[in-house]
């Protein structure tokens, strides 16, 4: 046993032994009423508490392969039948190193609202841990709305769990980036 980690436990049992009888019962008592209510509720039931009247979702996962062979770190946004442009409320969500997406709403794979969607898929580059940054490295060849990788049909109650789509970039000539809205998250323009 190292000696930090004795000399620790030599410490706790001096200190639990200078602790008068009456008293030895009482830390104990403490410890397990504390630990008896970090139990608390389910992740399920704090959203319930939380957002009642929240619109339901379908699971919606599968995989995405480039040319047959599964591609990390796709980014995938679903696009609203109907809008001309992904908003900062469009599900998303990025893929593993096996291809595999799972989306998100409210609860980890809970899944997405129930509609017709266009999905648009691009490629970008990891910076630090949350950040992407571009340019597309699929070149804009699957994040237009109006050509976009697939388009998908999520029924109420109906789970897809195996979706498949594969992205075929051979002989495909690069595209322009797509020009989306000049306004941010704000809704104000964007100074240039």
């Amino acid at each position: 046993m190292p000696s930090n980690v004795r000399s620790s436990i030599l410490m706790l049992r001096y200190q639990w032994q200078r602790l008068p009888r009456q008293y030895g019962l009482l830390p104990c008592l403490l410890c397990v009423s504390v630990l008896a209510g970090c139990g608390g509720d389910s992740a399920q039931d704090r959203l319930d508490q939380a957002i009642p009247n929240r619109e339901s979702v379908v699971p919606l996962s599968g995989v995405i392969t480039v040319g047959g062979k599964p591609s990390a770190d796709l980014m995938i946004r679903l696009v609203k039948e109907g809008a001309s442009e992904p908003d900062r409320t469009s599900p998303k969500t990025v893929t593993d190193s096996n291809g595999k997406f799972e989306f998100t709403t409210y609860l980890a794979g809970d899944g997405v609202p129930a509609g017709k969607y266009a999905a648009i898929v691009e490629k970008m580059t990891r910076v630090g841990t949350s950040g992407w940054s571009g340019p597309d490295q699929l070149q804009n060849l699957f994040n237009h709305v109006k050509e976009p990788a697939a388009t998908l049909e999520v029924k109420s109650g109906e789970p897809q769990t195996d979706v498949k789509i594969d992205l075929v970039t051979a002989d495909k000539k690069p595209k322009p980036a797509p020009q989306y809205s000049s306004k941010g998250a704000t809704g104000k323009p964007i100074k240039k």
